[in-house]
């Protein structure tokens, strides 16, 4: 998937709605820390990986919405996801 966003091939991060993510995507906001942000002010880091030296690359959030599944993006047809929607490369590196 990573090199998919890299390339712009994918452009929406996928997430299910459970208690995990609920908790940080409430009301169309994104809870972090204790701090509430609106998601265009977020950036978001992907990374290739766990081992040291993984690239790396973080990308602005232009919004945050729910959308049905159509089975795109390895989601269950039918199903509600909270969907994450990518905006520009703010800056691709290494761990």
């Amino acid at each position: 998937w990573f090199d998919k966003i890299l390339t712009g091939e994918k452009t929406e991060e996928w997430r299910e709605i459970k208690p995990y993510w609920q908790k940080r995507f409430f009301g169309g906001h994104i809870h972090l820390k204790g701090k509430i942000y609106h998601p265009a002010d977020v950036i978001i880091r992907f990374s290739n990986g766990y081992h040291k030296g993984r690239r790396t690359l973080d990308v602005e959030c232009k919004d945050l919405v729910i959308k049905d599944s159509y089975g795109e993006w390895n989601t269950e047809p039918g199903k509600q996801y909270y969907v994450l929607l990518l905006g520009r490369f703010i800056k691709f590196g290494r761990m």
